[in-house]
């Protein structure tokens, strides 16, 4: 009876009471739809600027890679690297080469060689501020320029 006397009362308290939670409920739907709406929209823009800057990333570094492509293009075809290149090969078909392993760096005639082909890529690793330049061979030969950039 205790429970019947609470809303025996009035139907404007009974209106009111009904309407104030009406309202909440509403209120609360209205927050949560707004907050996930708010939600999916700022991650839509964090996706897009994420996107965008792995765009920028990827062309810059694509960028940087065909300019160092580039450098050593021009290396390869100078006509320094060629006669190094035929100077190395000559000195490997006397045998100054051990048939599994690097060449013999510790001969005279090797030291000489280096010293002779050292200038040219000494300048241009400081030029293009590379820090080895290497001659890589196939067995078959030729040869090709692999530079490493300094860090």
């Amino acid at each position: 009876m205790a429970n019947k006397k609470k809303w025996s009362g009035s139907i404007g308290v009974k209106l009111t009471v009904v309407l104030m939670i009406l309202a909440i409920v509403c209120i609360n739907f209205l927050g949560i739809v707004s907050f996930q709406t708010a939600s999916s929209a700022i991650e839509k823009q964090v996706f897009n600027q994420v996107s965008a800057i792995g765009k920028l990333k990827t062309k810059q570094v694509s960028s940087f890679l065909q300019r160092k492509y580039r450098d050593v293009d021009v290396l390869a075809k100078s006509q320094n690297v060629i006669d190094s290149y035929k100077k190395l090969k000559q000195y490997h078909d006397k045998g100054k080469a051990k048939p599994n392993g690097p060449f013999d760096t510790a001969s005279a005639e090797y030291s000489g060689l280096f010293n002779e082909m050292d200038p040219f890529f000494r300048q241009f690793q400081e030029a293009y501020n590379f820090s080895n330049l290497y001659f890589i061979c196939a067995p078959s030969w030729p040869c090709n320029v692999l530079c490493f950039e300094r860090q």
